[in-house]
Parts: structure tokens; C-alpha cells; sequence
């Protein structure tokens, strides 16, 4: 066998390995990088967009320069420069960020965000990203037998993509701290910088290759309707993946297990749509994901108060067969070898468009977070049943040329009018199911009949799910009822009229984070989180028995409701990142604990732990941590590190409360292996829901912890029915390096 022979023989396993480490640490530093700047930001789901519409202007990036590589440089000099670009960033591994870097406190963070990772991470996801495209171009001129559809090792690239992100929340994040994380990636890179070495030298053939494709593809052309085409089936799942995302962090927590799963599923359905051998069931999979939509819609309609488990399930479900279709469609769309690197570059501008689209345009579009139903019925315009650009064309021509009779066309708006009118509808008959069953029942059919008309099922889709999308986080009051909206990088922030409860309530997300009774004489009583019947009453007696004068510091404002726990002498230090909720309890026309309670107060804007850290030591009497964002604790203010900074800012027999209050996370553990390392004991206490009909004042299920090594205190709280918690000695300690979120998911706890 001559060295030609063996080249050509060596090619696929040389340009696979490159490509599959390759995809492997792109996708490995997402995830990684995201958690080591999320503590800067406040632990928010929109850190995650952010991060991700930085890799995929990268990836666009990238691809730029693979494909002006291609149209200008022989293969020979791509390589070399190619090499010449790998090499250099070396010098600045491992990645780890600035010490002492701290976010600006304003309400949109983003593009701080956006500069800090490309300082930091700019380079080498830069090449990293351009190593899909560029490696396949250079195998379709090796003369290799697969050198006319080099497509399937975009396939390899994305199983390494997949592999990642798999590995991480369940390998590399519970077995590496951060610093290590960053040490085995620097050393993948290492490792990656010679396989690229390997991969320029392996060519063979390379003039042969070039002469045939200059051949048998010299014919075609691509015009901007087909590139267009690429740019639309690219845009609308990364738009549907990022949207999906914030619905899932918003509600659980915004950590890299659950910011991977719809990334995984998204990078799956490349997988399979660029697999070598199509998928011969592309049908089948248009008729799934009909069907999928069909049940997510009559859902949104009746309004279910299903487990969020299970909501969770379906809409990845539907995201996932949504994507798959997009893809495949790309995938009938591309273009011969000739074309490779500028189908690459269309591709890649689509998903970054989506996360321009989610991170940036849309919460200045859209009040409230509706971009996920507006992509989501978009696919349904994208469901084609033959080539796409031929079905696009015939639709708009038969548009422009009226070929769609006037009954019929009549007739399909009549359906949307029905459809539009249910799910309107539906939401003031949300509890009168005697009304709303037969109409929900009504559009079935209706909706099934447009299962092949795509486009008045498009708008079908849209008047419901924009009305009733899981992006609004199903909670849905009357318009009159709403009196603040507001929607910043940090979330929805919503001031809703409880009828029933006859008060004000503040929700981000889908959480309740305080009310206030709209009752004169109950006025200035707390209520939800923070009654007197709440384990924080509890809390807040300890320090009336001193009778000094006292300083409190409170990581989390919310409405401000603990200010209605006043003493001669006492202070309140609020910490909020969220701008907005600031402006919402000092509104009086909205909540008054501030303005009324009496309280001398201060609110310092920034994010809760670093802002506590300019802080004199031994200031506080108490440190009570209530920082929510919707239904999430952000991770960094509870590792052993921030609660020994907390306790550095306690004066002498101070002690630091603790709201844990979650439906999804178990925070014993966390905050118990923490306090025994700090050599303090933590104690729990939980209280159960209340509804005062005759005051008409509610009170949450709470459950709180206090950390203390004060005897008297500890004594106290028994008294009072406080449990002191031990550790765990299995469980492994949160630190700012490490931390582990399947340890306390109450689901995998239970």
C-alpha cells in the first residue's frame, strides 16, 4: 500500500477525532464558563441566554473564517494558518476569570457579560468553532471514496457536542471543582492542538479531489431564497432551545444540569438529521410532532394544573421533535461540496440570529415572554411536506396568483376566527369548566383539519399560544388586575390583585416573592413567607430580647415586607441586583411596608454576596438570606465560602436566618455540611400554609434554617420547636468550586 493509499485509509478516523474533541470542548467550556460567571449575575436564567448567544456569534464567527479560508487559500495555506491561529492561544490557559471581577449594578448586564467572555474565552471558541466546517471542506478534497458528501462529519462533530454535555452534569461537575475543570480542558485543548496538526498533514490526493469538484458541481447555484431558507429552519430551534431553557431555569435553577438538557436534545437532532444515512421516517416524525402540538395546545386551553415535572417533560418533547424536523428540512436543503463552507456560514448565522432574538430583541419587544410561543407556531410554518424551497416558492406563488378558491379560503379564516375566539375565551371561563370543556372540545377537530395547512395552523397555533404559552409561566390573571409589568435581563417581575385573597402580589416567574392586603387594618401585617406565625417570627424574637440597638441585613428585598418588623433602633441594609423590584417597594401606590412600617431602611443595588463583602466586619446583628430568583436559590450565596463571609459580618452573638423554601430543593444538607465546617450548628423549622378567611390573609408553607453558635440562641429555638440538623458525612461540601445539584433535588432525595 503506497503512502497516498494510506493517507486516504487514514482520513475519516484523523478528521473525526479531530472534529469529535473539537465539538467536545466547544461544548465542554459552555457550561463551564456559564457557572463560573453566573455568581457574578446573580445566578438568573438569563445569564445562561446571554452565554449562549455569545458561542453562537463565535460559532458564526468561526464560520466566517472558515469559509473566506476556503474561497481564498489553497488547501495547503488554510492548514498553515489554520495552525498558525490554534497554537497561540495556549499561552492563555487555563481559563479562569479575573480576580475581583464584579458586575455593574444596572438593569441589563448583558453586553458587560458579552465583553467579559470574549476576554476571556474569545479565542479558542473561536477556533474551536471553525474547525467543523473548515476540516470538512478540507476532507472533500482528500480524493477520499466519501469526499462528495463530507456532511456526515458534521454528524461526528455534533456526537462530541452531545457527549459533552451529557458528561458534564453528570460526570465532570460532580467529581471536578472549577479550577480542575479548567486544568483538564487546557489540557484537551493541548491535546487537540496536535490533532489539527495531524489533520492538515493527512490530505492526500488533494488536486484530483479539487479537479472533480470543480467538475460535476460547477453547474449549481444558490440563490437567496434557498440561503434565506437555511437562515429561517436554523433560526427557529435555537430560538425554541433557548426559550425552552428559561422555562425550565426559571422554575427549578439555573445550573448547568438543567441548562444542558435542551441544549443535548437540540444537538441530538443534528445528530440524527445529519447522520450518513438519512432517516427514511422523516414523515413519521412531521405527524409526532403534530401530534405532540395538537396536546400541548388543548392543555394551554384548559389551563391543567399538572406537575411541573411533567410540563417540563412534554415541552422538551415538543421541542426536541420540533428542532428534528427543522433540521431535517436543512438537511434536504444543502448544498453539494462546492458550497460546503457558505451553507456552514447560513447555518450558523440562523442560530445566532435565535439567540440575538431571545437575549436581546425580544424582552425589548415583548412585555411579557411570549417569544417562545411566537418561534414554536413559526415551526409550524416550517412543517414542509415536500423540498422546502420548492414548497415555499409554490406557496407564495399561489398567494400572489390567487389559486386558492375564495370558499376555502373563506372557510380556513372562519377556523381561525374559532380558534382565536376560544382561547380567548378561555381565559375568563378558566374556572367554569361546565363552558370551557365543550368549546376546547370544538376546536379539536378544527385543529385537526388544519394539520396540513400550515399556515392557518401557524396562526391558529400562535392566537393560542401566545395567550396561553408555558413562556407567560401560567400565571394568568384578568388585565384589570395587573398593575406593574416589567421585564429586564433579570426576569418577569408582575404586581397582580389577588381577589380572593383581597391583596397585592408581587410574582417573578412563577413565584410569589410577598403580598400585601389591600384590607386597611391588615395593611402593614405580614404576610406569606413572613407572618408572625412563620418560623421567621421565630427568628426576629431572638434580637427583641436584646433591646439594643440592631443592624439587619436582608439579601433579597422583594416587597420589603421584614421592615414590618420593627424596634426602637433598628436598621434594615437591603441587597437587590433586580432594579425593578426596587422601584416596586418603594412605589407606595403598590406596597407600602417602607414607606409605612416605620423602618429606617437602606437598599444597597448590586448582587446580594458582593455587595455584603464592601461591608465592615462585625456590622450586623443579623444576616437574613432571601434571595430568590422565581422559584431558584442562587447557588453562590450558599456555599461554605459566602456564609463565612456572611458570618465575618455578624457582630458577637449574631446569627444568619435562612429561607429554604423551595418546591424542587432539599437546602438542608447544603447549609448543615457548611455550618459544621464553620464550626456552627444549624437548626430547621418548618410552618404549614394558612388561609385566615375572616382577615382573608394567607400564609405560605415555609420552612427556614438558622445558623448560630451562640448557646443561648441554640436553647431558645428548641424551645420554640427549631430541629437541630446534622450533617450528612457522605454528602460532599458546597464550595465556590464546587457544587453539586442532584445531591439535593428533592425528587432524587425522596
Amino acid at each position: 500500500m503506497n503512502g497516498s493509499a494510506r493517507g486516504l485509509r487514514l482520513a475519516v478516523p484523523v478528521y473525526t477525532a479531530t472534529l469529535l474533541l473539537s465539538a467536545f470542548l466547544l461544548f465542554l467550556i459552555q457550561p463551564m464558563f456559564g457557572k463560573m460567571v453566573l455568581p457574578i449575575l446573580g445566578g438568573v436564567p438569563a445569564v445562561w441566554i446571554t452565554a449562549m448567544l455569545f458561542f453562537q456569534v463565535a460559532v458564526l464567527a468561526g464560520y466566517c473564517y472558515a469559509h473566506g479560508l476556503a474561497r481564498l487559500l489553497p488547501i495547503r495555506t488554510q492548514a498553515t494558518v489554520h495552525m498558525l491561529l490554534v497554537i497561540p492561544f495556549l499561552l492563555f490557559l487555563p481559563i479562569s476569570l479575573p480576580d475581583g471581577l464584579v458586575a455593574p449594578a444596572i438593569e441589563n448586564p448583558a453586553f458587560w457579560q458579552l465583553g467579559v467572555m470574549l476576554v476571556t474565552v474569545g479565542g479558542p471558541v473561536f477556533v474551536l468553532s471553525a474547525s467543523a466546517p473548515l476540516l470538512q471542506n478540507w476532507f472533500a478534497h482528500t480524493g477520499h471514496k466519501d469526499a462528495d458528501n463530507p456532511y456526515f462529519l458534521y454528524s461526528a462533530s455534533n456526537l462530541g457536542s452531545l457527549t459533552a454535555l451529557i458528561a458534564y452534569p453528570f460526570v465532570v461537575e460532580p467529581a471536578l471543582t472549577i479550577s480542575s475543570q479548567s486544568l483538564w480542558w487546557a489540557a484537551g485543548y493541548c491535546g487537540f492542538s496536535l490533532l489539527i496538526i495531524g489533520a492538515a498533514l493527512a490530505p492526500q490526493g488533494r488536486r484530483v479531489a479539487q479537479n472533480r469538484s470543480t467538475t460535476t458541481e460547477a453547474g449549481e447555484t444558490v440563490t437567496w431564497s434557498r440561503k434565506l431558507l437555511w437562515i429561517v429552519l436554523a433560526f427557529a430551534p435555537s430560538s425554541l432551545m433557548l426559550g425552552v431553557t428559561t422555562f425550565i431555569t426559571t422554575d427549578l435553577a439555573s445550573v448547568p444540569l438543567l441548562w444542558v438538557v435542551p441544549l443535548a436534545l437540540y444537538i441530538g437532532s443534528f445528530v440524527i438529521a445529519f447522520a450518513r444515512r438519512a432517516a427514511p421516517y422523516a414523515p413519521m416524525i412531521r405527524r409526532v410532532q403534530f401530534g405532540v402540538l395538537l396536546v400541548l395546545l388543548v392543555l394551554q386551553l384548559l389551563h391543567p394544573s399538572s406537575p411541573i415535572l411533567f410540563q417540563i417533560i412534554f415541552h422538551l418533547l415538543l421541542f426536541f421533535m420540533t428542532a428534528l424536523v427543522c433540521h431535517q428540512e436543512l438537511v434536504s436543503a444543502r448544498p453539494t461540496t462546492q458550497h460546503l463552507t457558505q451553507f456552514y456560514l447560513f447555518l450558523s448565522l440562523g442560530g445566532a440570529l435565535g439567540g440575538v432574538f431571545n437575549a436581546i430583541i425580544a424582552p425589548q419587544i415583548f412585555l411579557l415572554p411570549v417569544e417562545y410561543a411566537v418561534i414554536l407556531a413559526l415551526a409550524v410554518f416550517l412543517r414542509f411536506s415536500s423540498d422546502p424551497e420548492t414548497a415555499l416558492s409554490t406557496a407564495l406563488r399561489n398567494m400572489r396568483a390567487g389559486a386558492t378558491p375564495v370558499p376555502r379560503l373563506v372557510w380556513q379564516v372562519v377556523q381561525i376566527l374559532i380558534v382565536a375566539g376560544v382561547s380567548v375565551a378561555a381565559i375568563y371561563l378558566e374556572d367554569n369548566w361546565w363552558y370551557l370543556a365543550p368549546l376546547v372540545l370544538v376546536t379539536i377537530p378544527i385543529l385537526l383539519m388544519m394539520s396540513k395547512r400550515r399556515w392557518s395552523l401557524g396562526v391558529a397555533a400562535l392566537a393560542i399560544l401566545a395567550l396561553h404559552a408555558p413562556a407567560t409561566f401560567s400565571t394568568r390573571y384578568q388585565p384589570e388586575n395587573v398593575h406593574f409589568v416589567d421585564r429586564n435581563f433579570f426576569g418577569l417581575v408582575r404586581v397582580v390583585e389577588r381577589e380572593e385573597l383581597n391583596a397585592m402580589a408581587l410574582t417573578h416567574g412563577t413565584t410569589i416573592h410577598g403580598s400585601q392586603s389591600l384590607a386597611p387594618i391588615f395593611k402593614l401585617i405580614p404576610m406569606s413567607y413572613y407572618s408572625h406565625r412563620s418560623p421567621f417570627d421565630d427568628a426576629i424574637k431572638l434580637l427583641d430580647d436584646q433591646g439594643n440597638s440592631q443592624a439587619i441585613a436582608v439579601l433579597g428585598l422583594g416587597v420589603g415586607t421584614v421592615a414590618c418588623f420593627p424596634a426602637e433602633g433598628r436598621r434594615f441594609e437591603f441587597f437587590e441586583i433586580n432594579p425593578t423590584i426596587v422601584r416596586v417597594a418603594e412605589d407606595p401606590a403598590l406596597f407600602t411596608f417602607l414607606s409605612d412600617c416605620g423602618s429606617d431602611y437602606s437598599i444597597d443595588l448590586g448582587d446580594a454576596r458582593m455587595e455584603i463583602a464592601r461591608k465592615p466586619d462585625a456590622s450586623y446583628d443579623m444576616i437574613f438570606l432571601d434571595v430568590f430568583s422565581s422559584d431558584t436559590i442562587p447557588i453562590h450565596t450558599v456555599t461554605v465560602e459566602a456564609l463565612d463571609l456572611y458570618r465575618k459580618k455578624l457582630k458577637r452573638g449574631g446569627f444568619i436566618v435562612v429561607n429554604i423554601s423551595n418546591r424542587f430543593m432539599d437546602l438542608r444538607p447544603v447549609l448543615a455540611a457548611a455550618a459544621n465546617e464553620l464550626d456552627m450548628t444549624m437548626l430547621a423549622k418548618s410552618s404549614e400554609r394558612e388561609i385566615n378567611q375572616a382577615a382573608r390573609l394567607f400564609i405560605y408553607a415555609t420552612e427556614y434554617a438558622v445558623l448560630t453558635d451562640n448557646e443561648a440562641q441554640i436553647r431558645t429555638l428548641r424551645a420554640n420547636g427549631w430541629k437541630p440538623y446534622e450533617p450528612d458525612p457522605s454528602f460532599r461540601l458546597w464550595t465556590d468550586q464546587y457544587s453539586d445539584l442532584l445531591s439535593v433535588l428533592k425528587v432524587l432525595r425522596d
